[in-house]
């Protein structure tokens, strides 16, 4: 009997029924190919770790603030009239007005004309390397102090050091004129404790006396030291969408009043506060998105909890590819601001992308992008924050951090699970894009510290008045 026919046989019974599904092959391919570019830049990027070695500069060569004349070694200074009740009036009613803004002033801005005495800066002295000279100005009764100050016509290398009447021996500084980003607007002095802010400026023998004059006066009705405790007259002004934390039942736990003083303490920062909100819109929109990013998927495309998890490791890779191998690279040379866009922009885009996505094959390679490149916003937004505070302060602002995205990790879900059920399953996307959108603008207010030859560890801040 001829052997051909069970040949035949054989191949037939090699043959699968059913040919393979095509989204299967295609994911299949998708995950080869992303695991390969995956391995060929993170392979390079291993290879090249160098251990890290001791910092060789001494903490002492740092510049610190230090008077070279006497507080109110020189009479004179700036005394304002005492606040009116008409700009107490008009305060509170900025604060009712701005009730939707969820933002409270707690200060005024007071004008000093040119002709009032005390104003230009004079009675400069001679000191080791140079001339030195001080000025003051007093708002009675004010808690803190910031002064305005018109530094058009200021030399570079004029350095300023400030203090307090309430902290004489705290200084803040040295800021070098020069390292002031724009000096053609009034520039605000950092927030001192007490009535009276004394700045002492200093000028190298080369630059010799300076035309600088004392503008303004911001007048804070609260301080640091204080821990921003409210005034007895002023308990129940507090707003409907306002804390009165005076009145709350919890004053009496210590643990409270720690989160209130911290987190009262970082908004207050010039700068810091826009910062954070960024922070607590992404972590708002992220963690909302994220958490109907499953039952969303399952119910478009059926799919299976192994695709789900399938999906989600690539979202994993993709985020420490961009921690480990891309972020050392593109952050020093693009700097902290234009990446943290670039993160935010990666969800903005990405979030309507996986929304559209007509076939579960095309979502790893969404996803992959969309992860990876929304993971630039943590690293950014934390340098740029710690750069706004001191260095005793990071615990405090670390703490501030996880304190905020505690919050949001509890409201970012509620508000996703409640515009899929009762607007549409497509909602939580696009709202949470326009919420990044809003971070966006936010951050482009943002102004980034000026850097200066001071070490890192060390230096002080500089801000412009935008912040």
């Amino acid at each position: 009997m001829p052997e051909s026919p069970a040949c035949v046989k054989i191949r037939c019974c090699l043959k699968p029924p059913y040919p393979a599904p095509k989204t299967l092959l295609r994911m299949l391919k998708s995950l080869r190919f992303a695991l390969a570019c995956l391995l060929a830049g993170a392979l390079p990027a291993l290879a090249q770790v160098v251990p890290g070695e001791p910092s060789k500069t001494p903490k002492a060569a740092a510049a610190t603030p230090i008077l070279r004349l006497a507080p109110k070694a020189i009479p004179g200074g700036v005394t304002l009239a005492p606040v009116e009740d008409s700009e107490l009036v008009r305060l509170r009613a900025a604060n009712r007005a701005n009730v939707s803004r969820k933002r409270l002033a707690v200060g005024i801005e007071r004008r000093v004309t040119a002709s009032v005495q005390g104003t230009p800066v004079e009675r400069w002295s001679a000191v080791a390397g140079g001339l030195a000279a001080q000025a003051s100005m007093t708002s009675p009764d004010a808690g803190a102090m910031r002064i305005g100050l018109d530094l058009r016509n200021v030399a570079p290398d004029t350095e300023m050091v400030f203090f307090g009447s309430d902290a004489p021996g705290k200084l803040i500084g040295p800021v070098r004129v020069g390292a002031i980003a724009d000096r053609s607007v009034t520039w605000w002095t950092p927030i001192t404790d007490g009535e009276t802010q004394t700045i002492e400026f200093f000028s190298p023998r080369s630059v010799g006396a300076q035309p600088i004059r004392l503008t303004a006066a911001s007048h804070v009705f609260t301080s640091a030291a204080s821990n921003f405790t409210k005034r007895t007259q002023d308990i129940g002004d507090a707003g409907a969408c306002n804390v009165d934390v005076r009145c709350s039942s919890l004053q009496g736990s210590q643990a409270f009043m720690n989160a209130r003083n911290a987190v009262a303490q970082m908004v207050f920062k010039p700068g810091l506060g826009l910062i954070l909100l960024i922070v607590a819109l992404f972590n708002f929109s992220f963690d909302g998105v994220n958490s109907v990013m499953g039952i969303f998927i399952k119910n478009k495309f059926t799919a299976s909890p192994l695709t789900l998890g399938l999906l989600f490791v690539f979202v994993g890779i993709a985020t420490a590819f961009v921690q480990g191998a891309l972020l050392e690279r593109l952050v020093p040379r693009f700097g902290e601001k234009r990446m943290a866009f670039v993160g935010l922009l990666g969800s903005v885009i990405g979030w309507p992308l996986i929304m559209l996505t007509p076939a579960l094959w095309m979502l790893f390679p969404v996803t992959f992008l969309q992860s990876g490149i929304t993971g630039f916003i943590w690293a950014t937004t934390g340098a740029m924050a710690a750069g706004l505070v001191h260095e005793h302060e990071q615990g405090q602002l670390a703490g501030v951090n996880v304190a905020l995205a505690g919050l949001m990790s509890m409201l970012g879900p509620l508000w996703a699970g409640g515009v899929y059920d009762g607007v549409s399953p497509n909602a939580p996307f696009w709202m949470g894009s326009i919420i990044l959108l809003i971070a966006c603008l936010v951050l482009a207010r943002v102004k980034v510290k000026a850097r200066t030859s001071v070490p890192s560890g060390n230096q002080e801040n500089v801000y412009s008045v935008a912040d």
